[in-house]
């Protein structure tokens, strides 16, 4: 199967570059003897931090307490994406990672397992 995505580049949240997804995996292969360097990781890693913040912050511990809460989310550094990629919410704003280099381009290698960047996007 990985065969026939060989000499494709996809889109990818994944950056060697960023720095905060480099010290969550760093943690992450001392607890764990591993080091899983691709996306779901880092994109974990983030959903579980921004729900934490608004679990803690969110005041009374309800839905509308969490939904209150998250929109107080603001500026968090990001492990997934290129380096600066923030997640922010807001009263209008539900997307939560921001940057211009968010998502970046990818190439599978020819071990069919890891991959390497080709580009990051918005970059000049």
């Amino acid at each position: 199967m990985w065969n026939a995505f060989m000499g494709w580049t996809g889109v990818d949240q994944y950056d060697e570059a960023n720095q905060v997804g480099q010290r969550f995996l760093d943690d992450y292969q001392r607890r764990c003897g591993r080091r899983p360097e691709w996306c779901v990781p880092v994109v974990n890693c983030d959903v579980a931090r921004t729900l934490l913040q608004a679990v803690t912050d969110a005041h009374p511990l309800s839905p509308r307490g969490v939904k209150e809460a998250l929109e107080r989310v603001k500026m968090l550094p990001a492990a997934s994406g290129a380096p600066g990629t923030r997640i922010s919410f807001g009263k209008w704003t539900r997307r939560g990672w921001m940057g211009t280099g968010y998502l970046v381009a990818r190439q599978l290698d020819a071990d069919g397992v890891n991959s390497h960047l080709v580009d990051r996007f918005g970059e000049e």
